[in-house]
């Protein structure tokens, strides 16, 4: 009988008891009886991968799995983007609608996005009735995140000569080769990068950000103002005031940098989560112990505190660039505003 009145559930519901195997079954369960969608939060990266794998089982490809990532504080590039990518791929199948249940962590969630308005406004959409100015496609790629190079050799590049482009969006497979004539669309073929040849054609491609932290280059001078106000009040810190100074070049050099994530509460200065790329409200949240979730989330805060902390008396930071992650009341209150079930094994 719950299973069947889960839909009708506008309180949270605590479900205490099942075990680490019958979690998974439940909330399948839970989301086929009553035809609405899911996300399962674990409450940590570990879990959550080992229960996404039996949701995939019920699912395919309907489940999703949203990934935590690393914040890079330092300038040094990332060692990998194969995290990012997929939560990129992630929050673009969520806008679409294209998914059953989504599989996440606590950590996962805990990252500040941007909002979703400006993800999917700076989704590129490239159909053979498209006309393209080549111009405003490089600096449209360059905004969200791609890198331009002489050839395209990896997801996240792009590469122009004369009226051909070549893109590698970072949730494909290939990378596609668009011949222009003019500004019309003459061709649209995918490529495989080690030979460069073509595999095949394509009626229409879609190219999504390279970075869960876009801005456009309209806000840069905006985003730079506000750093060199804060900057003021620490005039006095020369060692600090020479650091940020020397990032606000690299931000008239290019629009994104090593070290970049310094600067997440400054670009996504309105912050927004997961959930908030949701758009059935009718959704179930499924909190996989809570307690453990808060305990988690503590102490990731805590961690990027004390990491800040460091940073800070090394004259590397400033203040406000420390606020890069939720708190797990923050995400709770989030939970709440959805159709939510906490699951325990013990009373909490």
């Amino acid at each position: 009988q719950a299973l069947l009145s889960a839909k009708d559930y506008t309180k949270p519901v605590i479900l205490t008891g099942p075990s680490e195997s019958q979690k998974a079954h439940i909330c399948y369960a839970l989301c086929a009886h009553s035809g609405h969608k899911g996300i399962y939060v674990a409450f940590n990266e570990m879990q959550a991968r080992k229960l996404y794998e039996d949701f995939a089982f019920f699912l395919g490809e309907q489940a999703l799995f949203f990934p935590t990532k690393e914040v890079m504080l330092y300038d040094v590039e990332a060692k990998s983007n194969d995290a990012i990518y997929q939560r990129l791929k992630v929050l673009d199948r969520v806008l679409r609608g294209e998914y059953s249940v989504i599989v996440t962590s606590i950590e996962a969630v805990s990252h500040k996005l941007i909002d979703p308005a400006i993800f999917k406004r700076n989704t590129i959409e490239i159909t053979y009735d498209s006309r393209i100015d080549i111009e405003k496609l490089i600096n449209t790629l360059i905004s969200i995140g791609y890198e331009r190079v002489q050839t395209v050799e990896r997801r996240g590049q792009f590469a122009v000569r004369g009226g051909i482009a070549d893109i590698f969006s970072v949730d494909a497979e290939n990378a596609v080769r668009i011949e222009l004539f003019d500004d019309e669309i003459d061709s649209i073929r995918t490529f495989d990068i080690n030979t460069q040849r073509s595999v095949g054609k394509a009626e229409r491609v879609c190219i999504i950000p390279a970075r869960d932290i876009i801005y456009e280059l309209s806000k840069k001078d905006e985003i730079k103002k506000t750093i060199e106000g804060e900057l003021k009040s620490h005039k006095k810190n020369h060692a600090l005031v020479n650091k940020i100074n020397s990032d606000i070049e690299k931000f008239k050099e290019d629009s994104y940098f090593p070290g970049i994530d310094r600067y997440i509460p400054y670009i996504a200065d309105i912050p927004f989560t997961l959930l908030d790329y949701v758009t059935d409200g009718n959704t179930l949240i499924f909190a996989d112990e809570p307690a453990r979730q808060k305990q988690r989330t503590d102490n990731l805060l805590l961690e990027h505190e004390e990491t800040c902390k460091s940073l800070i008396e090394k004259a590397q930071l400033l203040p406000r660039s420390t606020g890069m992650f939720f708190s797990y009341e923050e995400i709770d209150s989030k939970f709440q505003t959805k159709k939510l079930f906490y699951l325990s094994t013990i009373n909490i």
